[in-house]
């Protein structure tokens, strides 16, 4: 009775251990200590149970460790991604904007180009030029096409792709520029004088002043700022606030559609 107990007790710490988990480090650590716990805890009772026990039990014991673990995972998963769209919810409550979310079903190899394929398209609302964004309000892209039930994201670092963006320099001075996307070296900020402040660290964020972009969401921040003696304008270099690598799920800012009358 007593190893049934414990095999029971093993499982329950993997299962219910990320559930309680309230803070971002906590969560982030949890499915590893639950996959620990339950990997440390079923070798022993394995090994002291195939001593006077059947190879089939063994095995049993086996599939119901990964069975465990497997849970384990699932769970951290779901609560990641239950996070992260009550986020996109939060943040388009901020916006005068409705917003579709999707998943993201294809990635791109080609380097000519840096597209995400969607699971949302034309009967969702879609249309080229719409913004996309990750679950925090950060532009990662914008629609370069949209079919009946698909679309294609074209990145901020595609090559070729411009975005009218702007800084606050130290001095609460807003500074305007064109971020463009050179893919395999990230993003650029252009057009900005070295009459003007540029320090490494200051946020960068769209300046509003294109068609169906909203000023105010964030793309990345200032990293490397350099100029030869003789240029005009610096060259500088973006960190992306968040590395398109991990994002699962995207929302896209569409503007409500008011009835005449309204």
């Amino acid at each position: 009775m007593w190893k049934w107990i414990f095999l029971i007790g093993a499982a329950a710490i993997a299962v219910f251990i990320p559930l309680f988990d309230t803070g971002e480090s906590i969560a982030k650590k949890s499915i590893g200590t639950a996959v620990r716990l339950v990997a440390d805890s079923f070798p022993p009772l394995i090994e002291l149970l195939s001593s006077d026990t059947s190879q089939e039990t063994v095995e049993s014991l086996r599939e119901e460790r990964n069975r465990c673990i497997a849970q384990s995972i699932e769970s951290k998963l779901l609560h990641d991604e239950n996070n992260k769209l009550k986020s996109m919810l939060s943040f388009r409550d901020t916006q005068d904007l409705m917003m579709v979310t999707a998943h993201i079903i294809g990635r791109t190899t080609d380097p000519a180009q840096s597209m995400i394929t969607i699971d949302r398209g034309t009967r969702d609302g879609l249309r080229i030029g719409l913004p996309v964004v990750a679950h925090d309000g950060t532009l990662i892209g914008r629609i370069g096409y949209s079919e009946h039930a698909i679309s294609g994201v074209k990145l901020l670092n595609s090559p070729g792709n411009k975005t009218l963006a702007a800084y606050e320099s130290a001095s609460n001075t807003f500074i305007q520029g064109v971020v463009e996307g050179k893919f395999q070296t990230g993003l650029q900020l252009s057009l900005i004088p070295i009459t003007e402040p540029a320090e490494r660290g200051l946020m960068v964020f769209t300046s509003g002043l294109e068609n169906d972009i909203p000023r105010g969401l964030l793309i990345g921040f200032l990293s490397d700022v350099t100029a030869a003696p003789a240029d005009l304008f610096y060259t500088i270099t973006i960190r992306p606030a968040i590395q398109i690598s991990s994002v699962r799920d995207v929302g896209i800012l569409v503007k409500p559609t008011h009835k005449s009358g309204e």
